[in-house]
């Protein structure tokens, strides 16, 4: 059976909450991430700084806010989507940003109907930045979220 096309903004942004709660961890004390940003609750990392702490109900909050904004982007820059792909790309726009995604390839593929050579990109987006050296390393765990990503981009059409 084959997934349905939508629109991005048919979806709500709580369809991608438990993939992305999942993806990133909860974490309810400040943290330096892969790329040494500072981070907290479910990856938010916006005016986060070193010794903040949050409840979960914080984190839940910081989330939803998160969520639209990845929402807001997907209906700007994205076509259709199935809903895999639509949590898949969610995620990613929550992990790497809007202007990284709005610049990818992986969204001129997916917007030209090439979803096989698109979820292949996500395997592309796994280095982070070490903060250390400043180089660019491959980080387990967006190796880890990237294959899953592509995998539920993928759900419904293979």
């Amino acid at each position: 059976m084959s997934e349905i096309f939508r629109l991005p903004s048919e979806f709500s942004p709580d369809v991608a909450k438990n993939f992305i709660k999942v993806a990133e961890g909860l974490k309810l004390e400040a943290y330096r991430c892969s790329a040494g940003v500072w981070t907290c609750g479910y990856g938010h990392a916006r005016g986060v700084k070193r010794g903040d702490r949050i409840t979960e109900e914080e984190a839940d909050r910081l989330l939803e806010k998160d969520l639209k904004e990845c929402h807001r982007a997907l209906h700007k820059w994205v076509r259709q989507c199935t809903e895999g792909q639509y949590i898949a790309m969610m995620s990613f726009v929550f992990n790497f940003g809007e202007t990284r995604f709005a610049n990818s390839t992986l969204l001129t593929l997916h917007n030209q109907e090439k979803y096989k050579e698109a979820a292949e990109e996500f395997g592309r987006w796994v280095y982070a930045t070490d903060p250390k050296t400043g180089k660019k390393v491959v980080s387990n765990g967006l190796v880890t979220r990237r294959r899953e990503e592509k995998k539920q981009y993928l759900r419904g059409l293979v």
